[in-house]
């Protein structure tokens, strides 16, 4: 009951903790922790509301409001319309419409330039992305705007698996381009990836080869692995090229 009481008052800011020692947790009233020079004022709802819209949508950079986890808030869908009509309006954020969505999607004012002139830096840079990676949480999104159709299959029975228990999105410059199953087996230090698809339609094979290579040497020092297998990937024939190529 106690340790209820204050995670509570630790939940509304009133009391904050001091320190800790191994797992347990000595609290102080918030005025005798918080420095001095910070601003303690209280937020309307409205601001709060605001602030963690703003939070979200830095976060995953465009905002769809018909996302039920939109600003990490408990709002029915009237409302997430209704905050961001109201950031519009304020200048806080700027609509976006893609070519072929009916949906509008919303950007941070400060952030818009950067879709008129997308950072260079990734450019013909290959990037394994997590399945839980917040930039993969909304699917119809990912659908929308990449052409992308992603499923992490770890939860599925293995009949119904397509791509593999552990299937990962290939994001390639700033196109999804296909799936890797990987698996790691620590005890041999050995990578094992089960498969490797490809959308070849979206791709130069030389230029992503170069790319995907040097990531997968990267994904191997992370991981401590010294070894690596390739059982099969789609098409055929980009196994082979890889496995010439990360040999040399």
């Amino acid at each position: 009951m106690a340790t209820s009481v204050l995670n509570l008052l630790w939940d509304f800011g009133e009391l904050m903790i001091h320190h800790e020692e191994g797992n347990r947790r000595y609290f102080d009233l918030t005025e005798h922790v918080l420095p001095s020079n910070v601003d303690s004022w209280t937020p309307t709802k409205e601001e709060f509301e605001q602030f963690m819209v703003e939070k979200y949508i830095r976060a995953h950079g465009l905002a769809d409001t018909r996302n039920w986890r939109f600003g990490w808030l408990p709002l029915k869908a009237f409302q997430r319309k209704a905050i961001v009509e109201e950031m519009v309006k304020e200048g806080k954020l700027i609509p976006v419409r893609i070519e072929g969505v009916k949906h509008v999607y919303h950007v941070i004012k400060g952030h818009f330039s950067f879709l008129k002139s997308p950072d260079q830096a990734g450019k013909d840079r290959v990037y394994f992305i997590a399945p839980l990676d917040n930039l993969i949480w909304n699917r119809k999104a990912i659908l929308e705007i990449f052409d992308f159709s992603y499923s992490w299959e770890v939860y599925k029975v293995p009949d119904r698996r397509i791509y593999g228990y552990y299937v990962m999105p290939i994001l390639f410059d700033s196109r999804f381009v296909g799936r890797l199953d990987p698996k790691l087996d620590r005890k041999n230090s050995m990578l094992i990836i089960n498969s490797i698809w490809l959308e070849k339609d979206k791709l130069d094979m030389e230029t992503f080869l170069e790319a995907f290579s040097a990531t997968l040497k990267r994904f191997l020092r992370f991981h401590n692995a010294s070894r690596f297998t390739i059982k099969r990937s789609e098409p055929r024939a980009f196994r082979k090229d890889l496995i010439t190529k990360l040999k040399h």
